[in-house]
């Protein structure tokens, strides 16, 4: 029984290594973003001429700050955004945590597209008033934005699917042999699978 606990332990701490790796690398992404939209912002409001003080123009890096974190938080998945409701469905043998990522993949799909047509409809504001380099500066932005998430709403599940079912061993005579057996709802989707030794 010592022995057992002693190993027991192990499993926990390299549990919580492994947990502290993705919340670290999670945060990671966060940071990196949001610098990224910080540093934009910033050349967005110095190609405004001084002359320009119009409802786009910031007043300091602090209105950037609170931009740049909204533009992060409406951008990648937060799971502290998820309604409490679907946080309780997680409890639910065989839902688990289904409901939190569609919930932000909802929420994703709704705020991304939202972001980058804001963008372009600034951009063209923008250049009608004559500010031609933050017209481009915000127009470059929404564009990124707009390809960055059409790549991945085309192509990412299905990548993600192939990458996930390769690494699992899962071939495609196995998923072909699944299919009929799933709801008739997701016959047609990209599905991961995982092999159970037992």
């Amino acid at each position: 029984p010592i022995a057992r606990n002693k190993y027991m332990q192990k499993i926990s701490k390299g549990v919580e290594k492994v947990t502290d790796l993705y919340i670290a690398e999670d945060d990671f992404s966060k940071i990196v973003m949001f610098e990224s939209e910080l540093q934009n912002l910033k050349r967005f409001n110095n190609a405004l001429s001084d002359n320009y003080n119009g409802f786009y123009k910031f007043a300091d890096e602090a209105a950037m700050e609170v931009e740049a974190a909204r533009l992060v938080r409406n951008g990648l998945p937060n799971y502290d955004l998820v309604p409490d409701n679907l946080k309780e469905l997680r409890a639910i043998p065989f839902i688990g945590t289904f409901f939190s990522f569609l919930s932000e993949s909802t929420r994703l799909a709704m705020t991304i597209p939202r972001q980058f047509v804001k963008e372009f409809s600034m951009a063209r504001e923008l250049k009608s008033l004559g500010a031609d380099k933050a017209s481009k500066i915000m127009r470059d932005r929404g564009l990124d934005r707009a390809i960055g998430y059409t790549n991945f709403a085309v192509g990412g599940g299905a990548i993600a699917t192939v990458v996930a079912n390769y690494a699992s061993g899962v071939k495609q005579d196995v998923i072909d042999n699944i299919k009929p057996f799933l709801p008739e709802w997701m016959q047609n989707d990209n599905v991961v699978y995982t092999v159970n030794e037992e």
